[in-house]
């Protein structure tokens, strides 16, 4: 596996993260940091306010390390503690293209 697809089973509260592309228009360009997670959300602040995003419907773009690396939504639409356990999904749709 490639060092950067294990951002895929790391945590994601703490690091910064934006909405690369959504099927939802007026959440393109969202950015803030993780202060919260769900199986099917992603809750960020961006410096005023949390904001709730689905993970189905977005790409997201993470500081992670010293890159920056878009992540599917739909790749980590998993409880966090369950990623590990669905590696092979995971990796399956990283393989895909992650839509």
């Amino acid at each position: 596996m490639k060092e950067e697809n294990l951002v895929y089973f790391s945590e994601l509260i703490g690091h910064c993260i934006s909405i690369r592309k959504s099927t939802n228009p007026t959440m393109n360009g969202k950015y803030g940091t993780v202060v919260d997670e769900t199986k099917k959300t992603v809750i960020i602040n961006d410096g005023k306010k949390n904001l709730v995003i689905p993970k189905e419907i977005c790409n997201f773009e993470i500081n992670y390390g010293e890159k920056r690396l878009e992540i599917s939504g739909k790749a980590i639409a998993f409880r966090p503690e369950d990623r590990l356990k669905e590696h092979r999904k995971i990796e399956r749709m990283i393989r895909k293209g992650g839509n």
